[in-house]
């Protein structure tokens, strides 16, 4: 299968300068980028929620501490920095420092955007796209920050939904077919080609996925609205996915992003009358051990957690 692939600039010379000032070392926000709310922040672990717009939390208190007053799909690097893909239509990708009110970079992103993910080695971002199916990555320069966008394309797939890189730079995209049925697809690191990867389990609907350090972890958003999520574990292995374990989240609002943290899974839920977010044990499932309300109306559809 052949990837074409774009190259896409970012948004206007002050994009440029506000890239350039990230330090590949430390990345720690300039003073002028912290407000009171994110100063006290600073030093701790803080989750950031997707509703209308991303709120910050502590972790795992769940201490609301304020908004970004933007919104997108979420993901983060090891440094803390938040990366926002703009909500659908929003053709802008933003990077916040951890705690920090103001970006540090600030990109034009071609595609409407789905899921995003930070390479842990070169601090690359890629951000699915929603029609037709492609990634859009920003190569990061240590010097410039993050450059110009390359989008590369997979004619089988209609509509990719999340993105995950894996710890040797290799990108994973799921999405669907254009007769609607559930795909995965590898970019190895180099390549411009996608590989077809076929599982030896159904997956109903694209969820979210994650790199958990030695497998590719998929969520199943099921059969319908109601469906609760399910996670699989696969091991990944030329084109094929071979199923190692399944995680059921009872009370789970699928169809929403889903984060693993060590023994606990945290995504969208709704036990009771509220949507929230639930905490359940991991890999055991079942009901969550604990519920934080959100949202009378809607589910939270994308997080992201940002270490100290």
């Amino acid at each position: 299968m052949i990837a074409h692939f774009k190259h896409h600039a970012l948004v206007g010379a002050s994009a440029f300068l506000l890239a350039a000032c990230v330090s590949s070392q430390s990345f720690a926000p300039a003073a002028t980028t912290q407000t009171p709310t994110a100063a006290q922040a600073y030093a701790r672990n803080l989750l950031y929620v997707y509703l209308n717009s991303v709120e910050l939390y502590t972790y795992p208190r769940g201490k609301p501490l304020g908004s970004l007053g933007v919104g997108g799909a979420l993901c983060s690097d090891k440094f803390g920095n938040i990366v926002v893909a703009g909500s659908a239509g929003t053709s802008q990708v933003w990077v916040y420092p951890h705690g920090g009110s103001q970006p540090i970079a600030h990109m034009y992103n071609p595609n409407s955007p789905n899921g995003c993910s930070v390479d842990p080695r070169s601090e690359n971002i890629a951000v699915a796209g929603a029609y037709p199916g492609s990634v859009v990555i920003f190569p990061y320069n240590a010097k410039r920050g993050w450059r110009l966008a390359h989008e590369y394309f997979d004619r089988n797939i209609h509509g990719s939904k999340y993105c995950a890189y894996d710890h040797q730079g290799n990108i994973f995209l799921d999405g669907v077919t254009y007769s609607l049925t559930f795909i995965l697809a590898e970019l190895r690191k180099g390549s411009s080609t996608f590989t077809t990867i076929t599982l030896d389990r159904v997956i109903h609907a694209p969820g979210s996925m994650q790199w958990d350090g030695k497998d590719l972890v998929i969520e199943d958003a099921g059969k319908t609205s109601s469906s609760p999520a399910v996670i699989y574990r696969f091991a990944i292995s030329g084109r094929k996915g071979h199923e190692i374990g399944a995680t059921t989240l009872t009370n789970s609002v699928a169809n929403g992003q889903f984060l693993i943290i060590g023994r606990t899974i945290i995504g969208p839920a709704k036990p009771g009358s509220l949507f929230g977010l639930g905490f359940w044990p991991y890999p055991k499932g079942g009901a969550p051990g604990r519920f934080l309300p959100l949202s009378t109306y809607n589910p939270l559809s994308a997080l992201a957690l940002s270490p100290k």
